[in-house]
């Protein structure tokens, strides 16, 4: 097994054994990455002596800030960086092949909606485009071009007048919009601009806690639904440490495609058993991070539920901001 064969067989198409994938890769990455190694020798944890699901351990995502995860011996095309501040260190997750992110990003795209493909796509990101690094840039623009993007038009904004301008320039031409956004930024444009009969999506992404300000997700929703009661209002779940992306509905329930879960543990217990409708740290299987490390120990604070659907809360207190947040500074 190696991790190209696994990418064969997760972009196949075809139905698979999801827990035999998952051995499978684990196996792997524990002998094949040093970095996951070296933790679960730190841990004291053997590889072969780890039966059941709970027990694996899931890799902090700090790592990725002080250590190249890697799994195997390949040279990374592509460096995708965090957000951060020159105070901050930045995680830096290494990409072996640029094509399978694009097509995983596609494929999570279209798990939460099947015809993502006939949306004109623009970003309001201030902050972003001056960090040709980001994940979130380099996603946008994929996808902007396997969609019903008008070739050559600007699809990508800092500033909120031209990127509203351009917003009722499309939807005054009936074009549907999906309109990708940083928390904070949708939170500043819905304080400024109201429009009761735009008919679009928007994705909030992002975290909701700045160095300066701290606001709920359920604010910025409401703010959203204020401004612009018509929009059909969905939140992104992603971030540098992972290629996969999760997707919710309009109450904020996400929900991820067939190569990604998220359980829960007790905030007290990283090692502890998954619970669920109960509230804990979020840890992320990611299948499509076959050539890093697929398994994932978050900051964030969530809750799964029965149906595997979570909710995202935010930060637990003992972490630091990160992400989204720290690129917009209004």
């Amino acid at each position: 097994m190696n991790s190209e064969k696994i990418k064969r067989w997760l972009s196949s198409g075809q139905s698979f054994d999801w827990e035999s994938v998952v051995w499978e890769i684990f196996r792997f990455q524990a002998r094949e990455n040093p970095i996951y190694r070296r933790y679960l020798d730190l841990l004291g944890r053997n590889p072969e002596n780890i039966k059941a699901l709970e027990d694996i351990p899931f890799l902090p995502v700090e790592a990725f800030k002080y250590h190249p995860v890697r799994t195997g011996e390949w040279k990374e095309v592509l460096s995708f960086l965090s957000s951060g501040t020159t105070q901050t260190h930045r995680a830096v997750h290494l990409i072996r092949d640029i094509d399978w992110y694009d097509q995983n990003a596609a494929s999570c795209l279209s798990c939460f909606l099947p015809d993502f493909n006939q949306y004109e796509i623009l970003g309001l990101l201030p902050g972003y485009l001056e960090n040709p690094s980001s994940s979130l840039i380099h996603m946008v623009k994929h996808l902007a071009q396997v969609a019903a993007n008008v070739k050559g038009e600007k699809f990508l904004f800092s500033e909120m007048d031209e990127f509203y301008a351009r917003l009722i320039q499309s939807w005054e031409q009936g074009r549907k919009i999906l309109a990708f956004g940083v928390s904070f930024a949708w939170l500043d444009f819905a304080d400024r601009y109201r429009h009761p009969e735009l008919d679009i999506r928007i994705i909030e992404t992002g975290g909701m806690k700045t160095s300066i300000r701290s606001v709920s997700k359920a604010e910025i929703i409401d703010q959203l639904r204020e401004s612009f009661p018509k929009a059909r209002i969905g939140s992104e779940y992603g971030m540098t440490e992972m290629l996969s992306q999760a997707y919710s509905d309009e109450q904020m329930r996400y929900r991820s495609g067939p190569i990604m879960r998220v359980f829960v543990r007790s905030a007290e217990d990283p090692f502890g058993p998954f619970v669920v409708n109960q509230r804990g740290r979020i840890h992320v299987l990611d299948l499509a991070n076959a050539d890093t490390c697929c398994f994932l120990e978050t900051g964030d604070l969530g809750e799964v539920y029965e149906d595997g659907s979570f909710t995202v809360i935010g930060r637990l207190a003992t972490e630091t901001i990160r992400g989204c947040s720290l690129m917009y500074e209004p």
